[in-house]
């Protein structure tokens, strides 16, 4: 079976016993090897003999390496941030070529990220659907290397123009199509197939949504974060939950009917008790009016 992007293969016939049985990804052919990944993310360079495949189905952007972060909301602004300040310090560094990188936001969001930025002297530009194209002709290596843009207004623009694409981020991550779509978009750029994507995932987004991206990271071999996979489970666990609530919201109304009805039989019992101790007293006053009169 020919190797290719994606197929899920099982490591065999090497001398390293510990590695033989493992499962992993292929990524790309290298040398006349072929880089896989491994379980929790380890890449090797192996030979063809080396790897029989598992799986025909090919897994989707493989070479893409993606990073998922479970955040806070308002922890956005400066885990962006962070990550434009690593990529300037590893181009300055010459570990990694000088690229460009796309940032796809909700449209609402453009405009505070833009200021955030541009408040920490990261220059961006901005791409939305009101935006006139001619404004990208800044969008380069020797220009401004941020695009803060729309999945709408990119797709109008078209991906194929801006091959210098190496990174991109997805600030805001509506529905897993939209996860698949810029995967794609980023695998497609740059000259090669790969690249590097993170995605922020905040409380906000959808259960659903977390079990898509936790499979297609399993996929992948890719670590998945802890966070993400508790909130991946969430409907699940308030559904079964929910039954429980309801049980001892009963409880506690039944509870609550038989105090008041115990209340309330209590209250009863001791007007009975009153009125009889009343007409105890009244048969004694009259006695006593009765002998003041025999003895006058």
């Amino acid at each position: 079976v020919l190797l290719k992007p994606g197929l899920q293969v099982q490591l065999c016939g090497l001398q390293t016993s510990e590695l033989n049985g493992a499962e992993a990804v292929c990524l790309a052919p290298l040398q006349g090897r072929w880089r896989v990944r491994l379980e929790g993310g380890a890449e090797k360079a192996l030979r063809p003999e080396n790897l029989a495949v598992l799986s025909q189905e090919a897994t989707f952007c493989p070479a893409v390496t993606q990073h998922v972060e479970v955040l806070e909301a308002e922890e956005k602004p400066s885990r962006l941030l962070r990550i434009l300040r690593d990529v300037q310090e590893a181009e300055r560094k010459g570990l990694v070529q000088r690229s460009l990188t796309l940032v796809f936001c909700l449209e609402a969001s453009i405009a505070p990220v833009s200021l955030a930025l541009g408040q920490r002297q990261v220059a961006c530009l901005k791409l939305t659907a009101s935006n006139q194209q001619e404004r990208l002709k800044g969008f380069h290596l020797d220009g401004k290397r941020v695009l803060l843009c729309t999945d709408e207004a990119l797709s109008a623009y078209g991906a194929s123009s801006i091959p210098e694409v190496a990174r991109a981020v997805s600030y805001d991550l509506p529905d897993l199509q939209c996860h698949r779509k810029r995967l794609e978009r980023l695998n497609k750029s740059g000259e090669e197939p790969g690249g590097c994507y993170h995605a922020f995932v905040t409380d906000q987004v959808p259960a659903e949504v977390c079990r898509g991206l936790c499979e297609m990271l399993q996929a992948a071999r890719i670590p998945i974060h802890p966070r993400l996979k508790e909130l991946s489970t969430r409907e699940a666990s308030q559904k079964a939950e929910a039954p429980t609530v309801g049980k001892k919201r009963r409880r506690r109304r039944s509870s609550r009917k038989a105090k008041d009805a115990s209340a309330e039989s209590e209250e009863k019992v001791q007007t009975v008790r009153c009125y009889g101790n009343w007409r105890k007293i009244a048969a004694l006053c009259i006695r006593f009016q009765a002998s003041q009169k025999a003895e006058a």
